[in-house]
């Protein structure tokens, strides 16, 4: 696969060859994603640890109404699962992660959960923009914008 094809793309270059073990389980992350707490984590873990029904978590965000598409990352998955539909939708040209997620059987860790772990939401917060980078210079996380 080529450079420039999307997040997609470079997820499936990882999770095929990784996928030996049906029950590896992986997170995802962005690399602008500079407030990641490990406590919320490896709670997506052990929640996708206990339901072998679910492929993938996503966190639910307390806003949800306001947002016009889900936040996708971080995300914990089932490598094995993941990389078999990752590997169809890059073949079918998709390019998003949205569409990764779509393909699996999904669930979301409830902000009243994840939240006790990290009260700021720093964990959703990513660096698109100069803006962006606010609440860290504040000292606040997603919440803070």
């Amino acid at each position: 696969r080529g450079a420039h094809q999307g997040p997609l793309a470079a997820l499936a270059n990882v999770l095929v060859p990784a996928a030996a073990d049906a029950n590896d389980l992986a997170i995802v992350v962005g690399g602008d994603m500079p407030g990641l707490v490990p406590e919320v984590l490896l709670a997506m873990f052990d929640a996708l640890d206990v339901d072998p029904s679910i492929d993938a978590l996503i966190l639910a965000r307390r806003d949800l109404e306001h947002d016009a598409r889900r936040q996708v990352l971080p995300m914990a998955l089932r490598v094995a699962r993941a990389a078999a539909a990752a590997q169809i939708a890059v073949e079918n040209g998709d390019r998003s992660l949205q569409s990764l997620l779509d393909a699996l059987a999904w669930s979301s860790v409830p902000a009243s959960q994840w939240l006790l772990l990290d009260p700021d939401a720093s964990t959703l917060l990513d660096i698109d923009t100069r803006a962006d980078m606010d609440p860290l210079r504040s000292g606040k996380g997603r919440e803070g914008r």
